[in-house]
This record gives structure tokens, sequence and C-alpha cells, in this order.
């Protein structure tokens, strides 16, 4: 985006192999249909599980598990500012390869050290890859710079980390002070923005590391099943599913 000629951009959020049926369809759909091309907004378009399915799955296991109203407020106040992993399984999957705080691994992006725990647990991938924010949009001025006010909610641009971003959130600066961030907006995931939100009500920031929910060569978990079994095997120490905060620890 430092390019003069350049003064916007959207990019789909499945921009690879897998989301070229999809350009094909919207290019013939402008052409012979004559409908007009509009930006995504949103990408969760996949399944979705009910509590009632949820909490099926998990009477099925040893794990203690509670039901919690709020889930959002208090995950983000009581469990993410104590620096615990947690799996965060919530409404209609993602469509493209990012996790966009609906299958996602979530944990505080304050301490330096998140990703090292991330790669010795969960995420056992090379350390020169690293870790990403999300952000809810409204706060985005003071940690990004981006003055060609460029949409940002696929955490597939990378921008220029402000200070306060590298002060607040070390975990998610690139060395180069570059940040590939995920903005986030309350009426396109209203649960996901609380999260962050009440985790920047508790910290006084409201960012958090979010990446894939998966374990390294496998795909993104699909099911509440493949996420209970991540726990134990990612060494998860909660999941967050639909209203059950699921322990990490067998009863």
């Amino acid at each position: 985006m430092q390019i003069p000629e350049v003064k916007d951009i959207h990019i789909h959020p499945a921009a690879g192999d897998g989301g070229i049926p999809t350009g094909a369809a919207l290019n013939i759909a402008a052409r012979q249909k004559k409908i007009k091309p509009r930006r995504w907004k949103s990408a969760y378009l996949g399944n979705e599980y009910r509590n009632e399915q949820i909490k099926q799955s998990l009477e099925k296991t040893k794990y203690k598990f509670e039901y919690i109203e709020d889930i959002a407020g208090y995950v983000g106040e009581e469990i993410l500012p104590k620096g615990h992993i947690i799996g965060w399984f919530q409404g209609r999957m993602e469509y493209g390869p990012r996790a966009l705080g609906n299958r996602s691994i979530l944990i505080t992006p304050k301490d330096e050290k998140s990703p090292e725990k991330l790669r010795a647990t969960i995420k056992k991938r090379p350390a020169f890859q690293p870790f990403c924010p999300s952000i809810v949009k409204e706060s985005q001025k003071k940690y990004v710079k981006n003055p060609k006010r460029v949409e940002t909610p696929f955490m597939i641009l990378t921008l220029d980390a402000t200070e306060k971003m590298k002060e607040e959130a070390p975990a998610v600066v690139f060395k180069d002070m570059s940040v590939r961030v995920q903005t986030v907006e309350k009426q396109v995931n209203p649960l996901y923005h609380r999260v962050i939100k009440s985790f920047g009500k508790k910290t006084g920031t409201p960012i958090l590391l979010n990446t894939s929910f998966n374990r390294s060569g496998q795909a993104i978990v699909y099911t509440p099943e493949q996420a209970i079994y991540d726990i134990k095997a990612g060494q998860l120490d909660f999941l967050i599913m639909g209203n059950y905060l699921v322990h990490g620890k067998r009863k």
C-alpha cells in the first residue's frame, strides 16, 4: 500500500487455489448476469454447532466442563489475561485458509513469550513463522498505520505497527515492525468482538494473538470431537465451544 498509484485494494478471504472456483463463479455472474461486484465483509460460511450438540459431544468425554452465559466476557476478562492458551470454537466456520475468530487458538499478545509457548505446545512450527493479531476495528488507528484506510478483515494484508502496538502487544509484531492484522467489527462477529473488547477492558489492550485451531500439519478443526481431541494433543489450557468452558485437565 506504499505504492502511490494504489488508492485501495480488496483481497478475497480465499485468495488461493481453494478460492479459484468462487472467483470463477463470481466472474461469470458479473459478466453474464450483470451482477455488480461487492466487497466481502464476512467469511463465516461454514458449518455451525448448537449448544445441544456440543454438550452431547462433551458428555462422552472425561473432561470437566461448565456452562457460562456471558462466555466471551468471562474468557476475555478472566481466562486470557492470565496467559492461558485456549481453543475458541464458535459459530460458523471460516471460508479460506485463515482462522478469523471462530476456529482459533487465542492467547495474550502482551507477553513476548506467547509465540514460544504456542510453538512448544499446539503449533509446532518454525520460529521464523510469525503470529498475527486480531484487533477491534474502532481501536485500529492507535495500533497500526493505515493512512489509506484499507479494509483488513481477513488477516491477509500487512501494515506497519505503531510504537504503541510494539509496546503493548510485542508477541504479534514482526521484526520489521509490520503486522498482518485482522480488524474485527461488532456487526460482523459480535461474539469475537466482545472477547477482544473484554480482554482490552481488563488489560488496556484490545488485541489478541489469533492463530488457526489446528496442530501443525493438520487441517483446521471441523467438529466438536476434533476440537476436544486437540485439548490433550495440543496441550490447551481451556477449550471454549458455544457457551461451554472445557478445562484442559481431565476429571
